[in-house]
């Protein structure tokens, strides 16, 4: 197979790629807003974006970017001598992260994802203050759940509680928001990176995981929100799902799935993705089917000793989000532009050349005999459910299912990997996707 040009994006396809993206997201805003007028139904002022507040960066910030710019690409050549060691990368990743984040400011990037609002707060943090007792929190959950703060009552109580242990810790908002990036970006990427050795080279696998965390979603979101961890524990349940040791992988499918229950309830649409996924693969649902039972067993388990009952409150959640509503009334439409609103905003928040590079892969994935399109298909599949089933009924995609992510990137893996892209390319990738990241922590706030 052939390529038609030594050079991946040439100056001139990044002005025309950079307009295009540009004025496609522009037009979609104005086409949204004569459609809000039209049916009297709201769409988000910054559309796609659902949280979003646009600013001007001062010239602190501004310069405070360039520095940043000036790291990543010493950095980018240190990973390059590297083969990408995937120490590296993490220590790498995780730096950038929080690095982006401060260009928001001390509160607006560190405190504001855990602690916005102060005493007038509306996050897990503000509704963990308030809990007296664990055990009497978990048993009045399914009472009170409609009456909670917004996100506590759309997630199981266990995701409140794990701020709640935080509290009794004594860790500060700022504690919270380094030390839970530490950890979801470095097992995000080692499982990442774990799951992409089996079917490429260990440099290149590395070297595809560093993009994932340059990926502006997960360089806004990874710092820090329940998603990052939920996108951790998936491809968690992901490695082991594939991983060749049966006993191991049961027990860590279980583990990991069990984990993502405790903290949302997203968690459900994971079996069909990893049913689809084997089936694809033309592989038994045996461990699958096992370790969905194991879950179940520790959820009945906790029902009875807790008094919580997961399913009645999933039910409640399901209430709560979901729009029922009859064809063509203002609810349908609603859904109609929550759908578009939620697609729009996860292609923007994976920028456009990873979008290009994407496409390209598409292509090239049923003539790739080492790479399994299963994740790939897996992952369309349960996005398309996720969807119909109203999944993301308040927008903010780019969050809530920030393990998606993952999948774009098996494409664009595909692709890099067929061209035998060079050190050069390689590098070019990774900096139009990160120069995007930075430019949107500059331009904009986006506290949910």
């Amino acid at each position: 197979m052939s390529f038609p040009s030594n050079r991946l994006f040439s100056v001139r396809y990044i002005i025309y790629v950079t307009s295009l993206s540009l004025l496609l997201v522009i037009n979609a805003n104005l086409i949204m807003r004569i459609m809000s007028r039209v049916t009297g139904v709201s769409v988000p002022p910054f559309f796609p974006i659902s949280v979003f507040a646009f600013r001007i960066p001062s010239l602190g910030q501004i310069l405070g970017a360039l520095g940043l710019l000036a790291f990543f690409f010493g950095a980018l050549k240190y990973l390059c001598k590297t083969d990408f060691r995937l120490s590296s990368v993490i220590i790498v990743g995780i730096c950038l992260i929080v690095a982006s984040n401060l260009l928001q400011g001390w509160r607006g990037g560190v405190l504001d994802p855990i602690d916005i609002g102060g005493v007038k707060g509306y996050e897990y943090y503000h509704q963990a203050l308030e809990i007296k007792s664990a055990s009497q929190f978990l048993a009045s959950f399914e009472r009170v759940q409609s009456d909670l703060m917004c996100h506590s009552r759309v997630h199981p109580p266990y995701a409140t509680l794990l701020f709640y242990a935080f509290v009794r810790m004594g860790l500060s908002p700022a504690l919270i928001s380094m030390g839970m990036a530490v950890c979801a970006t470095g097992f995000s990427l080692f499982f990442l990176q774990r799951i992409l050795e089996r079917n490429f080279q260990r440099s290149f696998a590395s070297y595809i995981s560093f993009l994932y965390v340059l990926i502006p979603a997960v360089q806004i979101y990874y710092l820090f929100s329940i998603e990052a961890l939920v996108a951790t524990f998936f491809l968690g349940a992901a490695y082991f799902l594939t991983h060749p040791k049966g006993f191991l992988s049961c027990v860590g499918i279980s583990i990991f799935l069990l984990l993502s229950s405790l903290l949302t309830f997203l968690f459900i649409f994971f079996i069909p993705l990893f049913g689809i996924l084997q089936f694809v693969n033309k592989r038994a649902i045996k461990r699958l089917t096992i370790s969905v039972l194991l879950v179940g067993m520790v959820h009945l388990f906790l029902y009875f000793s807790t008094h919580f009952n997961y399913a009645y409150s999933f039910l409640t959640t399901c209430a709560i989000e979901s729009h029922h509503a009859e064809l063509y009334s203002k609810e349908f439409i609603l859904y109609i532009f929550t759908r578009l609103e939620s697609i729009a905003e996860i292609l923007l928040f994976a920028g456009p050349f990873i979008l290009v590079l994407c496409v390209r892969g598409i292509t090239r994935l049923k003539d790739n005999k080492k790479v399994s399109r299963g994740f790939f298909i897996a992952g369309i599949v349960s996005f398309i459910i996720m969807m119909i089933a109203g999944v993301c009924g308040n927008g903010e995609s780019a969050r809530i299912l920030i393990f998606m992510y993952a999948f774009l990137l098996l494409p664009v893996a595909v692709y890099l990997d067929k061209r035998k892209a060079s050190g050069e390319e390689k590098m070019q990738v990774a900096s139009l996707l990160f120069s995007q990241s930075v430019l949107m922590q500059l331009c904009g706030r986006y506290n949910w």
